[in-house]
């Protein structure tokens, strides 16, 4: 069934998502929306990023929500970089960087040492070898704003297990720098420890509102465990017929 969008922006939006082929779930691209529009609400700036493009399904999103002053950053070793530019260029008026070539290259690009801290998003949908996970998120974390998020491709995806691995190993290797705040529907958000329990707080107060007004109502948000067991929302399938679940003695606990 089609989602009955309840907000024109995002109506349009979905509606240039589809038109490009790739791997981006209509769910990710609400969940998407809603941060991006809590960064831009909460005066949140910074460029955004994407590595492993294909056809730019999601870099439409990014490229939507791209403000003035803003880059937008877009690398893939692929050879269809010709084809995202004619369908990211009609979308922005803004700068957008079209870089055709392997991400770990960016150590070498002296503007992208100089852009330190200085994004609000990265999303990273590149190799999907532990090493090559690794590299990319080492190259994100130098990269994230303190107030932006890493969105990672493939977490929790039995065909990429080593996604996984490598996000946790880093994480373990760097638990001062980043933190895993919420995962779903193959995508991990990662975020400073120092601003994820901003992010963690709309969630709470907002997402399951924001996800209904983009016409997503398949969903729970959990929050199974305490903060000091482990700090993480899960954005799951529809699950005992609620918006959200907390503790299992008691769902209607959020700790």
């Amino acid at each position: 069934m089609t989602p009955l969008h309840s907000i024109p922006r995002f109506a349009h939006l979905q509606s240039e998502v589809d038109k490009v082929e790739g791997f981006l779930a209509n769910i990710n691209v609400a969940v998407w929306d809603v941060f991006l529009e809590y960064q831009e609400t909460h005066q949140v700036v910074g460029h955004l990023g994407e590595i492993g493009v294909y056809k730019g399904k999601s870099a439409i999103v990014l490229a939507h929500h791209q403000r003035a002053g803003e880059q937008l950053w877009l690398v893939d070793i692929y050879g269809f970089m010709d084809e995202v530019k004619k369908t990211i260029d009609p979308l922005t008026t803004h700068e957008v960087r079209y870089l055709n070539q392997k991400s770990v290259m960016l150590y070498r690009s002296l503007e992208m040492l100089s852009s330190r801290r200085l994004f609000r998003w990265m999303h990273i949908d590149g190799e999907h070898t532990g090493q090559a996970v690794a590299a990319d998120l080492a190259l994100a974390n130098g990269l994230l704003a303190d107030e932006g998020i890493i969105c990672l491709d493939d977490f929790f995806n039995p065909t990429y297990a080593q996604v996984t691995a490598a996000t946790f190993a880093f994480l373990e290797n760097n638990r001062f720098d980043l933190t895993l705040f919420a995962c779903g529907h193959n995508k991990g958000y990662l975020a400073r420890p120092t601003y994820a329990r901003h992010y963690m707080q709309m969630i709470r107060s907002s997402l399951g509102a924001g996800l209904h007004e983009r016409g997503f109502s398949e969903f729970t948000l959990c929050k199974t465990s305490p903060a000091d067991d482990f700090n993480c929302w899960g954005i799951c399938e529809r699950f005992v017929d609620r918006d959200y679940y907390g503790l299992d003695p008691n769902p209607d606990e959020f700790c």
